[in-house]
């Protein structure tokens, strides 16, 4: 018996397909998926942090995150406010548009979830995810190990 599972291939299937609905989501209100990661953070979690601050927390480096952050106010979804106490520093503030279109945005990414695991019980999707889980560390401690 063939001992091969095409789990490469499944996931990157399941990935390439996800990503063009993501595109289309956040395409409609004018984000890519640079600014994306951004505006949920910053509504869902922490609002008034530096540049630098979310490069920090996001793990995105400070390049990245400055063309992000640009989009965004371009957009209208942030501004930047000089810090009270420290003129020196900006920071950022996300906007109604950005709290309305962000429950627009996970509504929409939420419905598109539970279309694709749809006939999949809550246990099954937990036990899924706890498994994509430890294959994503045991391939970055390959990766470590190859370096």
């Amino acid at each position: 018996m063939d001992d091969l599972k095409y789990i490469g291939r499944r996931l990157s299937c399941l990935s390439r397909n996800s990503h063009h609905v993501f595109l289309d989501i956040i395409g409609k209100y004018n984000l890519g998926k640079g600014q994306i990661h951004f505006l949920i953070y910053l509504v869902r979690e922490e609002d008034g942090l530096t540049q630098e601050d979310l490069s920090r927390i996001l793990e995105i480096d400070k390049s990245n995150t400055a063309r992000a952050i640009k989009k965004l106010m371009k957009e209208g979804y942030v501004v930047k406010k000089v810090d009270d106490k420290d003129k020196r520093k900006n920071r950022i503030y996300v906007t109604e548009k950005a709290i309305k279109y962000e429950k627009l945005i996970r509504k929409e990414i939420i419905a598109w979830e539970n279309a694709i695991t749809k006939g999949i019980s809550d246990d099954d999707i937990e036990k899924f995810l706890n498994t994509l889980d430890i294959m994503i560390n045991n391939i970055l401690e390959l990766n470590k190990s190859d370096t």
